[in-house]
């Protein structure tokens, strides 16, 4: 049985222009251990002080404000993986039936999540049909479709389980 594993690095370009001449080069990849504003800040943050520059965009208090409030001149867009990620997001977001998929992931993350007692149990399910536990995962995140592949990936081998479980607290 595979277990999907999301490894998240941020991969550094810089932009110059110099006598009108545009540059465009790959600088380096830094690896960020959670992905939220301030663990992407800091691996930029890194690579920029290794002589690196940056580029991706922000919110109020996300990449953008940090990176620009220490460094004003650097211009940051996002990334062609990333803009691609974004308008999948958005595409799924108006069909039906991502809608509740979504749900059913969140729902059984958080009704497995929260609950000690829950998690316990589905492990015992898993354990009496002699699979391995793998708990259901949170579907969204900064890396949407990762998360949501990760969650899919875990609900799907462990369906079984998770029935025999529901079926026990549901009768």
């Amino acid at each position: 049985m595979a277990v999907l594993t999301v490894l998240i690095e941020e991969n550094i370009y810089g932009r110059q222009a110099v006598k009108g001449q545009i540059s465009v080069k790959f600088l380096g990849i830094e690896a960020v251990t959670k992905a939220n504003a301030e663990n992407i800040t800091s691996a930029i943050t890194a690579g920029v002080y290794k002589g690196l520059a940056s580029v991706m965009l922000g919110g109020k208090s996300g990449v953008v404000t940090r990176l620009t409030a220490d460094l004003p001149h650097v211009l940051l867009i996002h990334c062609m993986p990333h803009r691609l990620e974004l308008n999948f997001k958005d595409a799924a977001s108006k069909n039906p039936c991502h809608t509740k998929l979504d749900a059913l992931l969140t729902g059984l993350y958080t009704f497995y999540h929260y609950s000690s007692h829950n998690r316990a149990n589905l492990k015992a399910s898993f354990e009496s049909l002699g699979k391995k536990p793998l708990m259901p995962t949170r579907a969204t995140g900064t890396c949407w479709v990762s998360h949501l592949l990760t969650a899919l990936d875990h609900f799907l081998q462990g369906y079984s389980a998770i029935v025999q479980h529901l079926e026990q607290v549901y009768p």
